[in-house]
């Protein structure tokens, strides 16, 4: 891992903490976003400057080094900013330091700190330091981009790109949504930032937030990283969280799309989902197979009919070997059934083990009782989409109780016909 890398991971291992801290926090969770995605946040908020970035070069990112620069700031408030450091294609400066700060509330201070926070890097590293301001409030006449002060004919003057994101029309960030993901991500903070605290309409977002990153055809990771931010900023109550995973599944049956906001690892979600793709592509080639073997069975089943037609003795064995080929097609089937069912509780019981460790004994013997495969099915995505065994448990529960009363009426239907 280079050096780039490795300081990349520990700023975003130390802002995670700082997230999970306080959860109102907007900046932070852009931040996070920011050391995953500079590239393209600088590609889409800051064109002009991407394109004068020499990123064949490298960048590395410097917040540590920032903290120590302005820990003693007049405000006495701490910000977790950003600091990069970058080259240029051309020019005589050929590093440059880039300061980013995210704004999601009005700040009377805050253009006093960017000027501040400009000519403390400046004087730090005496090098050229191109201060960069996201405004993500929604006071749409509040724009600070310049700071100036002045005493006895001394004065200071200090501008700096501003970009807010409320000047953005929602018809043309949809348009980027496949170009971009800051598209989807300012999309996502402004209807975060009108919903306020109504969770109706932050379901409705982010459900649609969700739907357009599947739709786009995201990587995985990126859909990933992506959610985090998501999750951060429109949070939903457990019930709300729960129908929107079945809202999603509903619309990507086939797809599995996944819910991917909570503590099980997404990677380890997204390769026990693609597990289940292959070995349900097993089982449906064996349930195939098992159809093709009663067709041929009964077509030879026909053909022996038809020439025993002018002898007895013919029809009779035509019969038998039509009753002994749906025999095993029947038989075949069954076969496929019961290696489908194995499978899915093999897997059942292996998601549960890796994701919380020891299961209740009885957990696994209700699954094994269990043998109806769309019931395994459902338990299955279950166990790969919960946070909690409980839930998978009141699940299970629900399904043993509804076959067992299945079965109790089966047996009296059995009775009563042959009384």
């Amino acid at each position: 891992m280079n050096n780039q890398n490795k300081a990349t991971k520990v700023s975003v291992q130390a802002e995670n903490r700082n997230i999970k801290a306080n959860k109102s926090d907007y900046d932070s969770a852009w931040k996070i976003l920011i050391s995953k995605k500079f590239k393209r946040f600088i590609q889409f908020f800051f064109p002009g400057i991407h394109d004068d970035i020499s990123w064949k070069k490298g960048y590395v990112f410097l917040d540590a080094e920032l903290q120590k620069i302005v820990r003693n700031s007049v405000s006495g408030k701490r910000y977790v900013d950003k600091l990069v450091r970058v080259t240029r294609k051309n020019g005589s400066e050929s590093c440059i330091f880039i300061h980013i700060e995210v704004q999601s509330t009005r700040d009377g201070s805050f253009a006093k700190r960017m000027y501040t926070y400009n000519y403390r890097i400046s004087d730090r590293f005496d090098k050229p330091v191109a201060s960069l301001a996201i405004l993500a409030d929604i006071v749409i006449k509040w724009r600070p981009s310049s700071y100036h002060k002045e005493i006895w004919g001394c004065s200071s003057d200090f501008k700096y790109p501003v970009i807010k994101l409320t000047d953005f029309e929602y018809s043309e960030l949809e348009k980027q949504f496949a170009e971009n993901p800051f598209a989807v991500i300012t999309y996502a903070h402004l209807k975060a930032k009108l919903a306020g605290n109504n969770d109706e309409k932050k379901f409705a977002t982010k459900f649609s937030v969700i739907r357009a990153l599947l739709k786009n055809g995201y990587p995985k990771n990126e859909i990933s990283d992506i959610m985090v931010f998501i999750d951060w900023i429109l949070h939903l109550p457990d019930d709300l969280e729960q129908k929107m995973e079945l809202e999603i599944l509903k619309e990507n049956t086939e797809k599995e799309a996944p819910k991917m906001y909570s503590k099980y690892s997404i990677s380890q979600k997204f390769a026990d989902l693609e597990r289940l793709k292959k070995e349900k592509k097993v089982v449906r080639a064996e349930i195939a197979a098992a159809k093709a073997a009663e067709k041929t069975a009964k077509a030879k089943a026909k053909a022996a009919k038809a020439t025993a037609k002018t002898a007895k003795a013919a029809e009779r064995t035509a019969k038998t070997a039509e009753r002994t080929a749906k025999a095993a097609a029947k038989a075949a089937l069954t076969t496929a059934a019961t290696a489908a069912n194995a499978t899915q509780k093999s897997t059942i019981v292996e998601i549960l083990s890796n994701k919380f460790g020891k299961v209740p004994g009885k957990v696994f013997i209700q699954i094994e009782n269990v043998n109806n495969l769309e019931s395994l099915k459902k338990l299955t995505l279950k166990a790969a989409l919960t946070d909690s065994i409980q839930d998978f448990i009141d699940l299970l529960n629900d399904i043993f109780s509804s076959e067992q009363a299945q079965s109790k009426t089966s047996r009296k239907k059995v009775k009563a016909s042959a009384e």
